[in-house]
């Protein structure tokens, strides 16, 4: 496995333009990570959850743009008396062109607001970060399980039809 990984970080793409895992591997990574929650479910104390994630890597569907979006499930066990989820949604856009005077690939402003107020309509907070590498971070606080489960059945949809293409 260590080889597969350093292999893996050793490719000069970036990892935007890295594929997701083919699913027998996912499959693999499903069954161990089940395996994994038997182990520590029965060590009992002090052992509980630190964080946990499962995420949908997917390209952009905007005709202007190009990139990856990275929907999310977070379960978070830390400073809280039991664990808490949180859903996050993560826009990183490149425009297919530049576009006169400017020396960056970034999406433009009106884009990139629309993204976020597609998001705010549902739930989500957050802001678009500049920088050496431009992206859209926004997350969403989940009251229980079952609102995991309703969000998730969201950005399920959303793979096919993101709510700012709307």
């Amino acid at each position: 496995m260590g080889a597969r990984v350093t292999t893996y970080f050793k490719t000069r793409a970036r990892w935007w333009d890295i594929p997701n895992r083919p699913a027998s591997r996912r499959r693999r990574e499903f069954q161990s990570l089940a395996r994994l929650l038997g182990f520590f479910e029965h060590r009992g104390s002090p052992w509980q959850v630190g964080a946990a994630g499962f995420e949908a890597r997917v390209p952009l569907r905007d005709p202007a743009v190009r990139g990856v979006v990275v929907y999310k499930v977070h379960v978070l066990g830390w400073e809280d008396p039991r664990a808490s989820f949180h859903a996050s949604v993560t826009i990183w856009p490149r425009t297919m062109r530049r576009t006169p005077g400017t020396k960056t690939r970034n999406a433009d402003k009106a884009w990139c607001e629309g993204c976020r107020k597609a998001l705010t309509r549902h739930g989500y907070r957050g802001d678009w970060r500049r920088g050496k590498y431009h992206f859209g971070d926004f997350w969403k606080r989940l009251k229980d399980l079952r609102a995991l489960r309703a969000e998730l059945r969201s950005l399920e949809r959303w793979v096919a039809s993101p709510p700012w293409s709307a």
